[in-house]
């Protein structure tokens, strides 16, 4: 068993890892896995030529390696290896009963994103073909007990990557441990100063959502390098336009300040490649009466970047994360307690992630990978999570939903559409229009809709009103991004789900 796994026991998984297991039980409403979903432009291998890639990764691959048991009197997760794992059963070929293109691919995700991965499996691959000739996907799902969101990106990396770089390439030295009496105040403060209450952003029991926007990965480098600001800063302020729009749009008043739970990395240059090294961070951004502090695109984001300076000033992040350490020794029956007072709309809007994408090329089989989109953990508690990386030059905003606020509309949409008025602020080109009143009628970002019933898909169409401008070019679409594959700027603050 590595020493770098588990919490005071040998083998026994830390606190925080266990967490999550507790907190998505069964029928609990909670979706605790994480992956991301690789397309692919080329001539899809055979599932049998997957399953050997898959197969000849497994010894330098961690992540396809270890898995989960439970052992004791009280069952409690441990980590198990998987010395030879059942790569005919984990690796799965999956092909649309009917149709074709965007709306094969959308029937099989909006049947397959729904089923959690089965404890007794460490991970689950599918590949998804017959949608397209010359178009396959290949979806990843581990659950987040295994994997955080830095984590999924390593396993992409070592598993379709084109050579495996060391765990601590291109991340910061070890930082001093936090202080747990510090997190201790920072998280109880967060408790007991609840947020502008935002019902359309809070679950609406509709069917889990999710949506997909495409953008070219250098607005956003150029949008922080003219502003001087992180590319993090960049994608939370264009987030918080996007709510502001949207909930204006509806004819829904906007809350005063926009709560984020953003998980930060909090792992060193030692990484390992397994488990959770994050803490929650709570960011408050805020709108005005109206949502007016959002008709300033550069003045917000000033704003959200005074914010983040603070979090990481502060080493906020640090002391949480010395705070959840101290659930290592909690009893497994209550491991899931810190989540539900937590993740709470009483304390929070949505989640939100910003991830390091995969630096060099992926690759499946001959063919290169062009777009990652992540998939991030849900809440129960919280209509919206939200999660951004990117890939050769394309970044990729992926938003689940059981809102009420996003039944009929487009948020990536205007996600992107933001940039475009941040881009006018700033003097920055984007190609997208200056202002809300300039753009035309949307046409809808890719949607994938779990109905829970039939398994049919749906697509949520705008309704008349709406006037952000048509998102860049969804997944599975023809459009490219710009530029070569790089790392996102290095925020300090956001860094996993």
């Amino acid at each position: 068993m590595p020493p770098v796994l588990g919490g005071p026991r040998t083998g026994r998984l830390t606190g925080l890892d266990g967490s999550f297991l507790a907190y998505a039980r069964p029928r609990s409403g909670a979706h605790a896995d994480v992956g991301a979903v690789l397309e692919v432009r080329g001539t899809p291998p055979s599932v049998a030529e997957l399953r050997a890639e898959i197969a000849g990764r497994v010894g330098a691959t961690p992540g396809l390696r270890w898995g989960l048991g439970r052992s004791g009197l009280v069952r409690h997760p441990r980590w198990r290896p998987q010395r030879t794992p059942d790569v005919e059963r984990l690796v799965e070929h999956l092909v649309p009963s009917d149709g074709s293109g965007e709306d094969g691919l959308r029937e099989v995700l909006a049947d397959l994103l729904p089923q959690p991965v089965p404890e007794r499996d460490p991970w689950r691959i599918s590949l998804v073909t017959g949608y397209a000739d010359d178009e396959f996907a290949v979806v990843v799902r581990v659950r987040h007990a295994t994997h955080d969101g830095v984590n999924v990106v390593r396993l992409l990396r070592d598993v379709f990557g084109e050579g495996a770089s060391p765990p601590s390439a291109g991340r910061a030295a070890p930082r001093r441990a936090g202080n747990p009496w510090r997190g201790m105040g920072i998280v109880c403060r967060d408790l007991l100063s609840p947020t502008d209450p935002a019902p359309p952003l809070e679950p609406a029991g509709a069917p889990r959502r999710w949506r997909f926007a495409d953008v070219p990965l250098s607005w956003l480098t150029d949008l922080a390098r003219a502003a001087g600001v992180t590319v993090n800063d960049v994608f939370l302020t264009a987030w918080a336009i996007a709510v502001t729009r949207h909930l204006l749009v509806r004819g829904e008043r906007p809350p005063a300040e926009l709560s984020l739970l953003m998980p930060v990395d909090t792992g060193d240059g030692d990484r390992p490649p397994l488990g959770n090294h994050l803490a929650p961070v709570r960011v408050r951004i805020p709108l005005g009466d109206g949502g007016a502090d959002a008709a300033d695109p550069a003045r917000l984001l000033t704003t959200v970047h005074a914010l983040t300076a603070r979090i990481k000033s502060t080493r906020r992040a640090w002391h949480v994360a010395a705070l959840l350490r101290l659930t290592d020794f909690l009893p497994n029956l209550v491991l899931g307690l810190p989540h539900h007072l937590y993740c709470r709309s009483r304390t929070f809007h949505c989640v939100v992630t910003n991830l390091r994408g995969p630096v060099e090329p992926l690759r499946v089989g001959a063919s290169g990978v062009r777009r990652v989109a992540l998939l991030p953990m849900t809440y129960r508690a919280l209509g919206l999570s939200v999660a951004f990386a990117s890939t050769g030059g394309v970044g990729t905003l992926t938003v689940v939903d059981t809102s009420a606020a996003d039944v009929d509309g487009d948020l990536p949409g205007r996600w992107v559409a933001a940039l475009g008025e941040l881009g006018a602020a700033l003097g920055v080109e984007t190609d997208q229009p200056a202002s809300p009143a300039e753009a035309a009628p949307p046409a809808p970002s890719r949607a994938v809709v779990a109905t829970g019933g039939s398994g049919e898909p749906a697509v949520d169409g705008p309704p008349a009103s709406d006037t952000a401008p048509p998102p860049a070019p969804g997944i599975g679409t023809s459009g490219d991004g710009a530029g070569p594959g790089q790392p996102l700027s290095d925020t300090g603050v956001a860094a996993d789900t």
